[in-house]
């Protein structure tokens, strides 16, 4: 296998890993909603327990690595509802 197809097999394989992590990300956000949790609630502790679990297994580095990256999103209207691609 070349180099540019293990490249391509790299990135099917992170691509699946995020379309996974994303239904496990969507299954709980579900579950919250039908035990009558605010939307609100679930988003702040999804995000909070998500920055405490990667800065004890990485390190308060990485912490600030990915909030600094989310900000960048934020920045650039990445969360806008609608959003029109370019």
């Amino acid at each position: 296998m070349d180099h540019t197809q293990l490249d391509t097999l790299d990135q099917q394989i992170l691509d699946e890993k995020k379309l996974v992590a994303r239904e496990h990300f969507l299954n709980a956000w579900e579950a919250g909603l039908l035990d009558g949790i605010d939307v609100e609630i679930i988003a702040k502790e999804l995000i909070i327990g998500a920055l405490e679990q990667i800065s004890f297994s990485q390190g308060q580095e990485a912490t600030g690595s990915l909030i600094a990256e989310v900000t960048e999103l934020d920045l650039h209207g990445e969360f806008l509802p609608n959003k029109i691609l370019n």
